[in-house]
């Protein structure tokens, strides 16, 4: 595949690990583990009272 996009040759880019089977189950679980930060806070998105009322307006 990067022979074909000569962007991705250019700047020398390679995926590590280089294959999926290579990933494994610790690395996967690295990037879903809270963070441990103090200062850190989750995303607190707003409330869409009519939120199903407005699904199923769009089905």
């Amino acid at each position: 595949m990067t022979e074909s996009n000569p962007f991705v040759k250019k700047m020398g880019l390679e995926w590590e690990p280089s294959k999926l089977e290579l990933v494994s189950n610790q690395m996967v679980d690295s990037y879903f583990a809270p963070l441990d930060d103090e200062d850190w806070e989750d995303l607190k998105l707003p409330v869409r009272p009519n939120l199903t009322s407005y699904v199923i307006c769009k089905l």
